[in-house]
């Protein structure tokens, strides 16, 4: 290495040649395959290198004279031209020949003659050319003679000496199967064939065709894969499978079936592998996406090259590689394609000394710098936010690739190295003050690391507050904090035993009170609850109810122990008469209104009005007349009623309301009879309303549903809001044709589900019919 001093700077000539050879246009040499993309490789003797290109076909290089043979689309001559330019693969096989694999056929050469022809073969079965118009990415010769080739569109086998071909397009192992899709490239062993694919790795027993399915969704942690993409595969000299993904190295143990994964975080530099081949050495080479990298086996390491050891580019192609008999390495790129000996390749030695440069702290003045000049220890300050070390390799081979560890320890204890890799700084903030010891250490470019590095002491300095005076006050002003606190708790507990006996002369009356208001309570509950049983008893009971309508159902939900909403159901000539009252309020009040409701409808009834109008016209005179006879009263309650009578015999529904409607659904379409705007109230004047009567024909399976407002009124949901009629139509029209029973558990499930922690509002009752009378 050279270096100058001049008027412009310091200038460092590196007279060392590159680590790798380098094939292209504009190199020294100006090789002109057409295009600088290569696919594919393969060295025929010491002098003749085959390159196959993406979109410029074939060239045949001579590196002795430079001379260039080029076969492609657009060359004349029969002899060099090819029908597609992107020639994937080049492969030898045990006969002298050589294979060519383009994205439109695949051609053979025959040393012998010299002579490059399309192979004309065809599917065994069914006499298809499969491999035209489909992307070759491998050949492999089988162990009894014939090729393997994976290609975009499936895995097939070849037989040279009929080419004829046999198709791998869906393999089969007991109950699970699996479609080949594209297939990149394939290893034989023993009798095993390795497959990697876009959807994993897969290992086919050419005994009996059975297979096994490697992917990154595999069950067992250990047996996944780094990606489902399988670029490449390599056998290794020790017997151990290579498997280069998009996502990382995997070796694969045998014995375990299991995987080993290496990525970036093991020191890759690329998780992207796009070829493997082992030098003489024993020692893995990898294309990645990040230049080439060396695998050293004996020490689990990997040492990475880049563009300054002469490689074409960073990125490399699927593939593009071989390996001749005499052990030298070809890898095709994006920009040409580098050849090399891997036992020739000589590493940087050199052990670089390690130096801490500068020392940099952050405060909320501004930024300090501290040179380190043989300083041994730094003073920081306790309102330092933030320092930074800097540090540096003595190696200027190529400086960029020099990589780095640091550690910090406290004392007494040990750090751990921190690997960062080619950055030469590290930042530290809200450290507790004491001493700590920085170590680092440094490699140069070829990964040679100076492990003894450099160290410096750093101590943080404590803030006033936490000095020993500091802490001998803090313990003067707790000790005294301490005592003036027993002090006042002393008063205070004297005072609150005070207030404590006044409190429990104050509780023994409460519990006197408490105790009695438990008694009236007890009285007041029993009370209701017999109530409840008197207004049972008046109520038809559910027997009379099915022995009247055997197809119906009455879902009765009382908002507290007595019910405002009642039910009433007679039989007179052949009709059924049913009401479905809601008295205005609920509990107590609601309940001595249907008591009411109960002698009203007994008494109208027995003088024998059937007209369901008729009925409300003279409950409502009746009502206002028994209220009016009594003095002193200011009533505003009143009943909404429904009442319908079903004639059996002309199938017949009469309807008269007070406030609510009926529905009918029938063909899945609910009708709504709605009945007049006025409840049965002691402030109607009877002369100006009077109750209307609608008459509707019934047909079989018309379902009528009678009911109070206590269901569409009742808070809940999401957002605590009514339930509403919408919503209630819609629920009854996806119940109708269940089973009655079912109806109503279903509806009581509903409401319980929309009420969720809320309260009952009111009573509820709904009362359900269907149209099937025996006349």
């Amino acid at each position: 290495m050279l270096w100058i001093g001049s008027f412009q700077g310091l200038i460092k000539i590196d007279q060392k040649p590159f680590k790798f050879n380098l094939y292209r246009k504009d190199t020294e040499l100006n090789l002109d395959f057409g295009s600088n993309n290569i696919a594919s490789l393969y060295k025929e003797d010491e002098n003749k290198i085959w390159v196959g290109t993406w979109g410029a076909g074939l060239s045949i290089l001579n590196r002795k004279t430079n001379q260039i043979t080029q076969y492609n689309t657009r060359n004349k001559s029969s002899s060099f031209q090819l029908s597609d330019d992107n020639v994937l693969v080049i492969y030898p096989d045990s006969k002298e020949r050589v294979w060519v694999g383009t994205s439109n056929g695949l051609y053979r050469y025959n040393k012998k003659d010299g002579v490059l022809k399309l192979c004309p073969v065809i599917e065994k079965t069914n006499g298809l050319n499969f491999l035209k118009q489909n992307r070759i990415y491998c050949i492999k010769e089988s162990l009894n003679g014939t090729l393997w080739i994976g290609a975009r569109h499936g895995l097939y086998n070849l037989n040279p000496a009929t080419n004829q071909l046999i198709t791998y397009f869906n393999l089969q192992s007991d109950s699970s199967e699996f479609s080949i899709n594209t297939v990149y490239c394939v290893v034989e062993e023993k009798d095993n064939l390795w497959i990697g694919t876009d959807r994993g790795l897969v290992k086919l027993n050419l005994t009996t065709n059975k297979f096994k399915l490697y992917t990154t969704a595999s069950k067992n942690v250990n047996k996944r894969i780094s990606s489902n993409f399988v670029f490449s595969l390599l056998f290794d000299s020790y017997g151990t499978l290579w498997a280069g993904t998009t996502s990382g190295l995997d070796e694969y143990n045998e014995f375990k079936d299991e995987f080993t994964i290496y990525t970036e975080e093991q020191g890759l530099p690329n998780n992207l592998i796009y070829s493997i081949l082992e030098g003489k050495e024993g020692n893995i080479w990898l294309s990645t996406n990040r230049g080439l990298v060396k695998f050293n086996r004996a020490e689990n390491t990997f040492n990475g090259f880049d563009l300054a050891d002469g490689l074409q580019s960073y990125e490399y192609n699927i593939g593009s590689s071989c390996k001749s008999l005499d052990n030298e390495m070809f890898f095709g790129g994006i920009n040409g394609f580098n050849s090399f000996y891997p036992e020739a390749i000589i590493m940087n030695q050199s052990i670089p000394n390690i130096v801490i440069t500068s020392f940099e702290l952050i405060t909320k003045k501004g930024v300090k710098h501290i040179y380190i000049d043989g300083d041994k220890s730094i003073d920081v300050s306790y309102n330092t936010n933030m320092f930074n070390i800097e540090f540096a390799a003595l190696d200027f081979t190529f400086p960029q690739k020099n990589n780095y560890a640091y550690q910090i320890s406290s004392s007494g204890e040990q750090g751990e190295w921190v690997m960062i890799g080619k950055r030469h700084i590290a930042s530290f903030s809200n450290l507790p003050a004491g001493e700590y010891t920085f170590r680092v250490k440094g490699s140069n470019n070829d990964n040679i690391w100076n492990t003894r590095g450099a160290s410096i002491i750093i101590v943080i300095e404590s803030p006033w507050w936490r000095t020993k005076l500091a802490f001998v006050l803090y313990g003067i002003f707790t000790i005294l904090s301490v005592y003036l606190w027993y002090l006042y708790r002393t008063r205070t507990l004297r005072h609150t035993n005070k207030i404590l006996r006044e409190k429990e002369q104050a509780s023994l009356i409460v519990a006197r009170q408490k105790e009695e208001l438990i008694i009236k309570n007890k009285s007041i509950t029993d009370s209701i609850n017999y109530a409840k049983r008197i207004q049972e008893s008046l109520m038809p009971s559910e027997k009379l109810f099915k022995r009247l309508l055997p197809q119906s159902f009455v879902y009765h939900r009382p908002k507290d122990i007595v019910s405002g909403d009642f039910y009433w159901v007679n039989e007179r000539k052949g009709k059924v008469f049913v009401a479905a009252v809601d008295c205005t309020g609920h509990g107590v009040p609601g309940a001595f209104m249907s008591i009411l409701g109960f002698e009203l409808f007994r008494r109208i009834t027995h003088e024998g009005k059937e007209d369901p109008a008729e009925i409300l016209n003279a409950i409502n005179k009746e009502f206002i007349d028994f209220f009016n006879d009594q003095e002193n009263i200011s009533l505003r309650d009143g009943m909404d009623i429904t009442i319908c009578v079903f004639d059996k015999k002309n199938f017949q529904l009469e309807f008269a309301g007070a406030i609510n409607p009926i529905y009918v659904i029938r063909n899945n379409k609910i009708n709504e009879i709605k009945g007049d705007r006025f409840s049965i109230s002691l402030y109607q004047d009877i002369e100006k309303q009077s109750f209307k009567k609608y008459v509707f024909n019934l047909e079989k399976n018309d379902v009528v549903y009678m009911f109070s407002d206590g269901y569409a009124d009742q808070f809940g949901g999401p957002e605590g809001k009514k339930y509403k009629y919408r919503r209630f139509r819609h629920l009854l029209l996806n119940i109708h044709k269940l089973p009655l029973e079912e109806q109503k558990a279903f509806l009581d499930e509903s409401i319980e589900n929309w009420k969720g922690n809320l309260e009952q509002v009111d009573d509820i009752l709904i009362i359900g019919i269907v149209a099937n009378f025996d006349n």
